[in-house]
């Protein structure tokens, strides 16, 4: 598999309100800095490479072909985990938040999948 790199970024805030990209027409997307587009944009260049390396390995009978498809997945997830990290969608209000002065209760204890 031959790697190509992608553009270099210099090192910069990766949000930023005088930003040209605005958000995407989705609640909980803001407006991104070129910065934060750059950084997605060659995450999606280096996710691709990987498919496509992938993709060749389906010709190769030599492998056990059901471990390609999860690894698949697995990089799909890890690479929109780190563009999330980079853009930072936002959770969103729900009708029943309108009205935020009613207080709602805490959630006692450890969550119920916590290490006892």
């Amino acid at each position: 598999m031959r790697l190509h790199s992608a553009p270099c970024l210099k090192e910069q805030s990766v949000t930023g309100k005088d930003s040209p990209y605005q958000g995407l027409p989705v609640p909980g997307y803001m407006p991104q800095s070129p910065t934060a587009v750059g950084l997605v944009s060659s995450h999606k260049f280096y996710e691709e490479q990987l498919l496509r390396h992938l993709d060749n390995l389906k010709q190769n009978d030599q492998i056990d072909q059901r471990w390609p498809p999860i690894g698949r997945t697995g990089i799909e997830q890890a690479f929109m985990a780190i563009n999330r990290a980079v853009f930072q969608p936002s959770r969103v209000k729900l009708p029943e938040d309108l009205n935020d002065d009613i207080e709602k209760p805490e959630r006692a204890g450890p969550p119920p999948y916590a290490a006892a």
